[in-house]
């Protein structure tokens, strides 16, 4: 696991693997057993018949699914001695040495191309192979193979299809088409690394999160970063679909400052002025100038509250996207500590190009009363951050760390794990943004540079990390679709990971997504029955839909009750996500009230002699 690297806090905590390979003979990969007289039936796949002993059975494992895959890919002769590394009179595997082999390999002169492409096919089939070995022996014994050893199969392969897709890339510029590297996973190789994390305080639905979305290669790295949240209590309610650590409970969440031991007073916003910036006409997104607060009778500091405008003449701002639970909220008043409003003043200059710029944060700009301001809050949510020059997302787990000591991958990754990604409202103030930046303790962070320079590298370090910044890239890709708007399956699939204190909520937040009328959902309101006005707002949202489609019956989700309705997901928040489903292909639907008429493909049972 040398060749990965780790945050620039913590080394990756993971054991070494034994080395306990001997040195590859050379020979084609494919008849490897015959020629030490191994069977793979008799000696490695049936456990209770084989009479190998474990040690011989890891010594020739390693040798041929390690070494002779390596031979197999680059055509030279590995040396098992290169690989090693002893400690205290043990040898272990040290892949140090993999990625100056593979990059000898991308860069050196191509063979002919019949016998490359026949080259990359083979290795394939190769790979395969050593993926149904390794499942085999899992599935009868899962505690038989050496977790560490299973995984650096694992993580070898990975690398290697990194490499292939570059020489494919080289190719191109040649006029050929080299297939990838068929993408394998080896069943419980990740085990050894999810069970650490979630030992050392990761959140089980995170690592979840982690090993669907990412690669093995990925979560080792994510193993070497401090957990997020970990002074939450992620053991009693979380799974492997919902961390419920975030949630407030009623009458108990606390604003926070800065730091635990200030004590400094509280900057308020006037609700008389946030309505009438509200519901005056037309109505305008109220925004904070960045001025010093001003004491009033009341012996309070308010903030100067301005109005952002009319779109055709309207005034720039900064929005701040952040996790409620961090402690920026407040349940009682439109108010924050004087700490953290003169961070925010701060941190939104240095984003401005050290110029002073007004802000709007829910905190202070979205009015808890009355409730005619607060439904047209509501309503203006979705343009409160379609409209500003840029979003600040604020999470205290990215406050912890200095961005000016991690890598790029790091901060990606801190960013892929950070709980803001992970809150139902933060989807929509991420996707809706047109510059998004992620505040870190020193500085500001924008990753879409680095998302699209990532695009165009030919790093073997820059693809190892390839899913993540193609999870920035995808989520940053939504702010076109929702410009318009996201269709039902984006939705899902970009709600699957996320949570929320408050259910009512997520109905208004997949309306913003999915371009349902804003005001025709916040109107939706039956008095003293929140399961209802939940219940009615989802059908809304359903009615509201151009197209419709046939695989959402199939949703892993709880569904509606209510008649024409019962095909429809309650929530799309949690679950297995949606699978495998077309998006662009799959005929559409039609619905009605009584319900929703769906041609499927099906199999016909026939007797007998029919």
């Amino acid at each position: 696991m040398d060749h990965i690297p780790s945050s620039y806090s913590r080394p990756l905590p993971l054991p070494d693997v034994r080395l306990y390979a001997d040195e590859y003979d050379q020979g084609p990969f494919l008849g490897y057993l015959k020629r030490i007289g191994w069977v793979v039936e008799r000696d490695i796949t049936n456990l209770g018949l084989s009479s190998k002993s474990r040690n011989e059975v890891h010594r020739v494992l390693q040798s041929w699914l390690y070494f002779g895959i390596l031979h197999e890919a680059t055509g030279k002769n590995v040396s098992v001695k290169q690989f090693g590394k002893t400690m205290d009179g043990i040898v272990f595997l040290s892949s140090c040495r993999l990625t100056s082999l593979l990059e000898d390999w991308i860069h050196e002169p191509r063979l002919d191309p019949p016998a490359l492409i026949d080259r990359v096919n083979n290795l394939s089939e190769c790979v395969e192979i050593g993926q149904h070995i390794c499942d085999m022996i899992h599935f009868q014994d899962q505690s038989y193979l050496d977790e560490a050893f299973h995984l650096s199969i694992q993580l070898m392969y990975e690398y290697l299809a990194r490499a292939v897709t570059l020489v494919g890339e080289k190719a191109i510029f040649q006029g050929l088409n080299i297939p990838p590297l068929r993408s394998v996973k080896l069943i419980g190789s990740d085990r050894l690394v999810a069970n650490y994390m979630k030992h050392d305080g990761w959140c089980e639905s995170n690592v979840h999160m982690l090993q669907e979305l990412f690669s093995t290669t990925e979560l080792v790295f994510a193993s070497s970063l401090n957990p997020p949240g970990r002074n939450k209590q992620h053991s009693k309610d979380c799974n492997r679909h919902k961390c419920h650590a975030y949630r407030i409970k009623n009458g108990t969440y606390t604003t926070k400052h800065v730091s635990p031991d200030c004590t400094c007073e509280f900057v308020y916003a006037c609700q008389d002025i946030l309505r009438t910036s509200l519901c005056g006409e037309p109505p305008s997104i109220p925004i904070i100038a960045p001025s010093d607060p001003v004491r009033k009778p009341d012996g309070r500091l308010y903030a100067n509250i301005l109005s952002s405008g009319t779109r055709s003449n309207a005034k720039e701002y900064i929005a701040i996207s952040h996790v409620w639970s961090d402690g920026l909220g407040n349940n009682d008043h439109n108010a924050i500590p004087l700490c953290q409003f003169n961070r925010i003043v701060s941190a939104t200059s240095r984003l401005n190009g050290n110029t002073s710029i007004s802000f709007w944060l829910d905190t202070l700009c979205f009015p808890l009363a009355p409730k005619d301001a607060y439904d047209q809050a509501l309503i203006c949510m979705r343009q409160s951050y379609e409209d500003a020059v840029k979003v600040l997302v604020f999470d205290a787990y990215l406050l912890e760390h200095d961005a000016s000591r991690m890598s790029e991958e790091e901060m990606a990754m801190r960013i892929a794990c950070a709980p803001w990604n992970r809150r139902l409202w933060t989807l929509q103030e991420g996707v809706l943004a047109k510059f998004l930046a992620f505040q870190f303790r020193d500085s500001w962070v924008d990753l879409t540079e680095w998302t699209n320079r990532r695009g165009y590298s030919t790093s073997l370090r820059a693809l190892m990390f390839s899913p993540t910044w193609l999870g920035y890239a995808s989520l940053r890709a939504l702010e076109t679709e929702t410009s318009q708007k996201m269709n039902i399956v984006q939705a899902k699939r970009a709600l699957t990971w996320r949570s929320t204190s408050e259910e009512d909520d997520e109905p208004l937040c997949l309306g913003n997504l999915v371009g349902t009328d804003p005001e025709s959902v916040v109107r939706t309101f039956f008095q003293n029955d929140p399961v209802r006005t939940r219940i009615e707002r989802m059908k809304l949202i359903w009615r509201s839909l151009p197209q419709q489609y046939s695989s959402t019956v199939f949703w892993n989700s709880p569904k509606l009750h209510d008649d024409g309705f019962r095909w429809a997901p309650a929530s799309l928040i949690g679950g297995e996500g949606c699978g495998r489903i077309r998006t662009c292909d799959e005929s559409a639907t039609w619905r009605s009230e009584s319900g929703f008429l769906v041609t499927l493909p099906g199999f016909s049972s026939l007797k007998s002699g029919d």
